[in-house]
Parts: structure tokens; C-alpha cells; sequence
């Protein structure tokens, strides 16, 4: 049974693989879109269909890539190959990619070292550096295997994980490089928790600069349209609203006081407003203020402080699903909300937690722990946490039921 990871998963259907080509692609393959974006996977692939029988190597790429991890169509390897071919055969590069790790992987295809270079030189040639890094990769391997004499297991369980890893990584990568926000927010996230990625504090800062380098781009760009035309009412009416704790009013006037709309530049107040928009727990603003607070303007230049506000505002960014599912692969950070969600009364955090405690993912199996997190998750109607209290509760010995019992009692919630 194929192994799939979990984390990278969550991070491409929540994450919008691919969405820059939503700009550029039009007619069925952007209603095609449309509908993945949405998870409608069905109609996606009806729109699709159509196009890649006619030879659209977007529409092929994309089939392939819905088979390849069983987006909406049963999960199959031939099948995706067959689609990456397609697509590869008239050029695209991504596809060219894909099809090499298939060969590399030997899924969907016989596992052939040969035939995974000669795509991945390709791929290379148009500019891909994980290509290159892949056929090095690949002969490392073979000299690794010769010597050691990995078992068969070991080979394939190594392969599956190259596939998911670096695929998705390339992908984010990509999509973070063409200016898809999310993907920036998703990339810095897993830079700076070390989540199948090395812990990296500076990649992590530079894809949540980014990141908010776009939030302040779209903030400027409402504004600059609001105050057209030198509009004094606006400016009173958005002062009222800021001063009675309305975040959006207060982002507009910070950005009005950073760049002058209406009136004078003024850092200082920019950063007040922002900061009060912020501590509201917007994310824009959040975002901004950890801009502002890594370049010093109008606020003192704190990189620490700047990570700390681009963290508040990507937990807000990052759906809470990725992070407790990285929480599970013993990610210290996104344990730490996961945990603190739990510790709030948060139902879906708590069952979680639960989850964790029963099986010992993430964390050391504690059958007590699991219980009180999943009883106090399933009094807030969570049926999950309902049926899972259940079948734990045969496994528990009187004792430690008792002992569960006791904690629960004595359970709670943290502000």
C-alpha cells in the first residue's frame, strides 16, 4: 500500500498547487481550476478530460497528478504516468520532472535508473536544479546500495518518500517563487519548523518577508483607490472606525500615514495603527507589523519581534489541519498550538491531542491523557472524539480510568 505524507498532502489541496496558472489559463481549463481549487474534483476532471484528450499538455499534467495522489479518481500510478508522459512528450518541464522520479521510483512504471535520468536531464536542460539534484541523488544512491546492500523494503520505502517530499516541496517552491502568497506562508511555515524540511531561519524569514511584503502591496493598493481624489470624509470616517477598534480601518490608516495618502508620511503613527490592528489578531496586519519591525520603520528593527508577529499571522494563514497533522509528525512548534488549542477548549484540538496520546504520536502514549482529551473533546459533540473514547476505554485498566476521571475533573481551560 503506498505510503502518502500526510503534512505535504494537506499543505497542496489547502494550498492551491499550482494557483498561479489560474491567472493565465482560461475557458474550461480555468472553470477546471476553478473547481480544484474548490476540491471539486469530479468537475474538474470532467472540464479536463476534454482538454488533455485534445493534446493540452496543462490539462494532461494535472490529470496525472490527480491520479498520481487520488485527488477525486482512484489512486494509480499507471494511470498518472501515462498523463505526465503526455505532457512531458511536448515539453513541460514539470511534467518531464514527474515522470523521472516515476522512473526513479518505479511507481506506475518499472523502477529503471536509465530511464528516470533521461527525463530528469530534460527537465534539467529547461532549468529545473532539483532535476540535476535528482540525478545526483540517484547515482549516490546506487553506489550507497551497492555497498550496503539496502533491503527491498528500505528501497522502496525510501523512493515513496523522495516522491512525496520532494515533489510537493518543488512544487510550493514554485509556486512561492511566482508570488502565490500561500505558498509563501506555507514554505516559511515548514522552514521554520523544521516540518520535512531542515530548520532554516533564514529561508523561514525570507518566505514570510515575502509574504508580507504582499500583504503590504494589496493594503497599498486598496487605499491608494479609497482615497482618490483627496477625499477628507474618508480620512474621518476610517479615524472614527480605527479609534472605536475596527482592524480594517486601522491597517487602511497605517497605510495611509506609511505612504501619504491624504496625509503626511509619518512612520511612527503608520506603525501604531497597524499594531493596533494587529494585536486584534489580524493577520494582515500582522504580517505588515513584522515587516515594518524587520526594517525598522516607524518601530524599533527587532528580528526577533519580526518572527514572532509573521508566526501569529501564519498560524492564521496555515490551516489549523496542517498543523496538527505536523503536530503528529513531532513537530515541536506546531505541538505547541496544537497543545495550546487543546489547553483553550478547542474541540478539534483537543481530539487531536487525544489521538496522539492514544497511539504515542508525537508524543509518549499516555492512555489517561488520551481519555481526558478526548472526553472533554466529546462533550462538546465531537463524534469523533465520542467514538474514539469508546474503543480506548476497553484497552484502559480500572485504574487508569479512575485516574482519567480525576483528571478530567480537575481540567480547566486556559485563557
Amino acid at each position: 500500500m503506498k505510503t502518502k505524507n500526510r503534512i505535504i498532502l494537506l499543505s497542496f489541496s489547502a494550498l492551491f498547487l499550482f494557483s498561479v496558472v489560474s491567472r493565465i489559463f482560461f475557458n474550461d481549463f480555468q472553470n477546471g481550476w476553478d473547481a480544484y481549487v474548490e476540491k471539486d474534483y469530479k468537475t474538474a476532471r470532467e472540464l479536463w478530460l476534454p482538454l488533455a484528450e485534445k493534446g493540452d499538455s496543462r490539462a494532461q499534467f494535472f490529470l496525472g497528478f490527480m491520479h498520481d495522489f487520488g485527488f477525486g479518481v482512484p489512486e494509480d500510478d499507471k494511470e498518472a504516468v501515462k498523463w505526465y508522459r503526455l505532457a512531458a512528450e511536448q515539453g513541460d518541464s514539470r511534467a518531464q520532472l514527474f515522470v523521472g522520479i516515476m522512473y526513479d521510483s518505479g511507481l506506475g512504471v518499472p523502477q529503471d535508473d536509465l530511464e528516470a535520468i533521461k527525463w530528469y536531464q530534460l527537465a534539467a536542460d529547461q532549468g529545473y536544479d532539483e532535476a540535476r539534484e535528482n540525478i545526483l541523488k540517484l547515482k549516490q544512491r546506487n553506489v550507497q546500495q551497492a555497498e550496503q546492500g539496502f533491503s527491498e523494503a528500505t528501497k522502496i520505502d525510501l523512493k515513496l518518500e523522495q516522491k512525496n517530499v520532494q515533489r510537493a516541496l518543488k512544487v510550493l517552491t514554485d509556486d512561492a517563487e511566482k508570488g502565490i502568497a500561500k505558498a509563501q506562508h506555507i514554505l516559511g511555515f515548514l522552514y521554520d519548523f523544521g516540518a520535512k524540511t531542515p530548520e532554516d531561519d533564514q529561508k523561514a524569514a525570507k518566505w514570510y518577508r515575502l509574504a508580507a511584503e504582499q500583504e503590504l502591496a494589496s493594503v497599498k493598493t486598496i487605499v491608494s483607490e479609497l482615497t482618490k481624489g483627496n477625499n477628507l470624509t474618508v480620512l474621518k470616517i476610517l479615524v472614527g472606525d480605527g479609534e472605536n477598534g475596527v482592524a480594517d480601518a486601522q491597517i487602511k490608516l497605517g497605510a495611509m500615514y506609511q505612504f501619504g495618502f491624504i496625509v503626511p508620511e509619518d512612520d511612527k503613527k503608520a506603525a501604531q495603527w497597524y499594531r493596533l490592528a494587529a494585536e486584534q489578531g489580524d493577520s494582515s496586519a500582522q504580517f505588515i507589523v513584522g515587516l515594518i519591525s524587520a526594517n525598522g520603520q516607524g518601530i524599533i528593527k527587532d528580528g526577533k519581534e519580526a518572527m514572532r508577529w509573521y508566526r501569529l499571522a501564519v498560524e492564521k494563514r496555515v490551516e489549523m489541519a496542517e498543523i496538527y497533522s505536523l503536530a503528529k509528525e513531532s513537530v515541536p512548534q506546531a505541538l505547541k498550538i496544537l497543545t495550546r488549542d487543546a489547553e483553550k477548549g478547542i474541540d478539534e484540538a483537543q481530539n487531536n491531542l487525544g489521538y496522539m496520546y492514544e497511539f504515542g504520536t508525537g508524543v509518549p502514549q499516555d492512555y489517561v491523557l488520551a481519555h481526558m482529551w478526548y472526553n472533554l473533546s466529546g462533550l462538546q459533540g465531537n463524534e469523533t472524539a465520542i467514538g474514539r473514547l469508546n474503543i480506548l476505554e476497553r484497552k484502559m485498566s480500572p485504574r487508569q480510568l479512575a485516574k482519567a476521571q480525576e483528571v478530567g475533573r480537575n481540567w480547566k481551560p486556559k485563557k
